[in-house]
């Protein structure tokens, strides 16, 4: 890409009852870390950690009763490399993607927006600049099954599905934005009732 296309360099999603672990190599040097992950719980919250250690910090926070939780993190690995990163929402039925992202800005500004308790998912982002990238994460506490094919608002597209049978749905997507607009962003489906929590930030280019 030239200089100013942020773009997803590469991805990994893990699973789990208990801290879910990526382990990313040949990570670019001053790569961005996006960290997207849910759980099965309502009003609790997440642990990021790393080795090597970086900086995390919370960027979006969905969080309600009756509402599954979905969080977004990110860092910055500088030296590039090898890593291992650590999503820990407890001992629950839990999963986590971690996007590798590239020729980001170097302060992050992308708007950030969040939506609990909603049936289906429905939030709308607007974002900053042109030529961003939206990552979202779902979390459904009802943990309806969707099955194939799935309908996402925006046509946004999934990297990962996660249903862990009466515990949590998971849904992780993203939208290249090509222009600065409102974007709706979630699910078109499924047809029974959700309580879905979702977390959507706008990455932008450098």
């Amino acid at each position: 890409p030239v200089s100013n296309d942020v773009s997803l360099h590469a991805q990994d999603a893990r699973t789990g009852f208990a801290a879910v672990t990526h382990n990313l190599t040949s990570v670019p040097a001053g790569a961005l870390l996006v960290v997207t992950t849910s759980a099965g719980s309502n009003l609790q919250n997440a642990t990021v950690s790393s080795s090597p250690s970086l900086t995390w910090t919370k960027r979006v926070d969905a969080s309600a009763a009756s509402s599954g939780d979905a969080e977004i993190y990110t860092a910055v690995f500088t030296a590039g490399g090898t890593i291992d990163v650590t999503s820990n929402w407890g001992n629950q039925a839990q999963s986590s993607m971690c996007y590798v992202v590239v020729n980001q800005e170097s302060s992050l500004g992308g708007a950030t927006a969040s939506g609990t308790g909603q049936n289906p998912a429905n939030v709308s982002i607007t974002t900053t600049r042109a030529n961003s990238i939206i990552l979202a994460v779902t979390s459904d506490w009802n943990a309806e099954n969707y099955t194939s094919p799935r309908s996402y608002r925006s046509t946004a597209t999934e990297t990962f599905y996660n249903y862990a049978s009466g515990s949590v749905t998971s849904y992780y997507y993203y939208k290249s934005a090509a222009t600065t607009a409102a974007y709706p962003m979630g699910l078109n489906g499924p047809a029974n009732a959700t309580s879905s929590g979702t977390a959507l930030i706008e990455i932008r280019g450098n």
